[in-house]
């Protein structure tokens, strides 16, 4: 009996000296034959700095920053300039409030000598830039992110997107100049309205989205490429050019219609929807 005790004693002895693992949130130690040697766990703390490819035809023009906060969370920021937008025209035109139609204006009577006869809305297009310039505004964004993998930014994920836009505009002012007609109603559209460069208009647009995003991001030796589509709201609140038309008589039987301009407010409550592609650098911070 005393040899089978001992036997035990010095086979958990050996047991205890030889092979010893120690498995934490930290790492795992492993002690073999008198060697002590770590294995480092996955750390989830890299950081990338991409760009968005797709961004460019909402004209935004920006970086993006993003960093893991552990396996299923990261945050991500962007920001930068903004300029001209055609997506307005492709996307948001047969989806809500096209911009064709916009007649939103508290007419400002232009004085006369004529009797006021006949006043026409003509539903200014805000994103024809044939007489319309873009110039520089900005936007900033902010987007946390929960990955389905718990492989840090690395895999699928949904996210909350929050962003800010601030697009600016020149809108050229139109000619105002009386044209004979040969009745009391309205003789020209939109279409027809001759402008002028001098006195332009500063128009503004401000956007604020909220927006669940679902996305992929794929790393590399030290690239990221992420792809996702969002879909939530947009509220829009601006400042734009709205044209109509006055058509006046003198009393004796002659009618002359005349466009004019101002700036009007303009607000509005819109689907959003957006896809995007960033392509970016990332590397783990120490």
């Amino acid at each position: 009996m005393k040899k089978i005790l001992t036997i035990i004693l010095l086979f958990a002895a050996a047991n205890s000296l030889f092979s010893q693992a120690d498995s934490t949130k930290t790492g795992t130690k492993v002690i073999f034959f008198g060697a002590n040697r770590t294995k480092d766990p996955k750390a989830y703390n890299g950081s990338a700095i991409k760009l968005g490819l797709a961004d460019i035809v909402s004209g935004l023009y920006g970086l993006h920053y993003e960093h893991e906060l552990s396996d299923i969370f990261s945050i991500q920021v962007g920001g930068g300039l903004t300029g001209h937008n055609y997506s307005e025209g492709w996307i948001y035109d047969g989806l809500d409030n096209p911009p064709t139609v916009q007649k939103n204006n508290t007419l400002l009577m232009p004085a006369s000598s004529y009797m006021l006869s006949n006043t026409t809305d003509l539903g200014d297009n805000y994103w024809d830039f044939t007489n319309r310039t873009s110039s520089l505004g900005y936007f900033i964004e902010i987007q946390p992110k929960f990955f389905l993998t718990e492989d840090g930014f690395d895999g699928g994920y949904f996210g909350i997107n929050f962003q800010y836009r601030r697009y600016n505009f020149s809108a050229s002012n139109v000619n105002s100049t009386p044209i004979v007609t040969n009745s009391g109603g309205n003789s020209i559209d939109y279409n027809s309205v001759n402008y002028i460069t001098a006195t332009p208009m500063s128009e503004y647009q401000n956007e604020t989205i909220f927006a669940i995003s679902y996305g992929y991001q794929w790393t590399g030796a030290k690239t990221i490429i992420e792809e996702s589509i969002s879909v939530g709201l947009r509220n829009i609140s601006a400042q734009r050019r709205d044209i109509w038309s006055v058509t006046t008589t003198d009393g004796n039987g002659n009618y002359y219609t005349a466009p004019y301009a101002q700036l009007s407010s303009y607000s509005a409550s819109q689907f959003y929807i957006d896809f995007t592609i960033k392509i970016g650098l990332w590397w783990a911070s120490k």
